[in-house]
């Protein structure tokens, strides 16, 4: 065997390592992004959680709630806050769950399950109002997804 047909067979065995170590790594990457897109929609539908328990759990909150969405403009200053500061962090987390959906590229269909929660949270007199009000506080996207919303149900 020449020093030739040597150096060939050298070039091949590292070509065939390189391309198994693509492979392994094509393999490696996908099992991480699906690992990425699981944890961040796990994280964002937690906070989503977080904030139903909170009403759910504490008749106070429950009760501002209610009000706030029949008639945000009856509330006293002190509730008028408490009760933003509520449909803020709603919106916010689900925000981060839109987000999360477009960025992780998760499936349309992993998305468009929230838009039911997302109607119900503005749809209500005062879920109107605080969009109307603060709906500069969002990012663009998620604006026009939640301004699409309520265009169809005036």
């Amino acid at each position: 065997m020449n020093w030739e047909a040597i150096g060939s067979i050298g070039e091949i065995a590292g070509a065939l390592a390189v391309f198994l170590t693509l492979i392994y790594l094509a393999i490696q990457i996908r099992q991480n992004t699906k690992a990425v897109q699981a944890s961040a929609m796990d994280s964002a539908n937690r906070q989503v959680s977080q904030i139903r328990e909170r009403i759910f759990s504490d008749p106070e909150v429950a009760n501002l709630y209610r009000r706030g969405n029949e008639n945000p403009t009856s509330l006293n200053e002190d509730d008028t806050i408490r009760y933003r500061l509520l449909r803020h962090n709603m919106l916010l987390a689900l925000s981060n769950v839109f987000t999360q959906a477009i960025f992780t590229g998760l499936s349309e269909s992993t998305w468009k399950v929230q838009l039911p929660t997302i109607t119900r949270v503005v749809s209500t007199p005062g879920g109107k109002w605080f969009w109307n009000n603060y709906r500069s506080e969002f990012e663009e996207s998620f604006r026009q997804m939640i301004d699409d919303i309520l265009s169809t149900e005036d």
